[in-house]
């Protein structure tokens, strides 16, 4: 059975948690739109809420109710949600540096962390072009709304290198992605001002 592609040959938005967000940007994304985390709050109409971890989802349970679109989670779930969720698994590490490659099998993400599970999902969904807003890297969120923020090694350590894996591979597909952080510490993905895309 093959895999529904929404956003075939679409731009698609990714709203990570970083703080070079500008709130007032957001109700100003066309869709479709992928939130990470808490970003569905500002965007609850985004078409996919992505996350990976237990703690969020018992964070923003009741929240979560409020998202109109589809809900995709990494791994089990503590409990039966009142609402629908789509359950993928990972890829399995690779290399020396045992990156979680990128995925094109629709039931499983790569990386490490939500945002590139989350980048991942809207290659997976079709996207032609991704654009990345809060992606930074460190430095904090902008916004509270994930209560455990994390520390700052992991950016480098954990995060990053699935990020930089993915690049070659989107780019040998034709998927072009952006990073609208222009402080971002994530260099593998051309960096351009959020206004070029609105």
């Amino acid at each position: 059975m093959l895999h529904p592609r929404p956003f075939a040959g679409q731009r698609v938005f990714v709203i990570g948690g970083g703080a070079s967000i500008d709130p007032a940007d957001l109700p100003r994304l066309p869709r479709p739109i992928v939130a990470v985390n808490a970003a569905y709050v500002d965007r609850p109409d985004a078409d996919v809420l992505f996350w990976i971890d237990h703690r969020f989802y018992r964070q923003h349970r009741d929240g979560m109710a409020r998202h109109t679109g589809r809900k995709v989670a990494r791994g089990d779930l503590p409990e039966r949600p009142p609402y629908r969720v789509e359950i993928v698994g990972r890829t399995q590490p690779r290399g020396p540096k045992k990156v979680r490659p990128l995925s094109h099998d629709p039931r499983r993400v790569g990386g490490f962390c939500s945002g590139a599970g989350a980048l991942n999902r809207a290659y997976l969904d079709g996207a032609a072009e991704i654009v990345l807003l809060g992606f930074d890297m460190g430095g904090g969120d902008y916004h509270d709304r994930h209560r455990v923020p994390p520390a700052e090694w992991q950016y480098e350590t954990l995060f990053a290198k699935h990020f930089e894996a993915f690049a070659p591979e989107l780019a040998a597909r034709g998927v072009k992605v952006w990073n609208t952080s222009l402080q971002s510490r994530l260099d593998c993905f051309e960096k351009r001002p959020l206004r070029e895309f609105l």
